[in-house]
């Protein structure tokens, strides 16, 4: 379940991108943490 979910987020940004809709994760990292079903955004330089 868990490599479904992290492809399905690689490809909604993805589509981001090429549509050029929508806020891609552009110079943010996203985090999942599946043990506490919990994401986290961080900036990356």
């Amino acid at each position: 379940v868990l490599p479904g979910v992290v492809g399905l987020i690689q490809a909604t940004e993805v589509i981001k991108l090429i549509l050029e809709n929508g806020v891609p994760l552009k110079g943010r990292l996203l985090l999942y943490d599946a043990m506490k079903m919990n994401f986290k955004e961080v900036r990356v330089r």
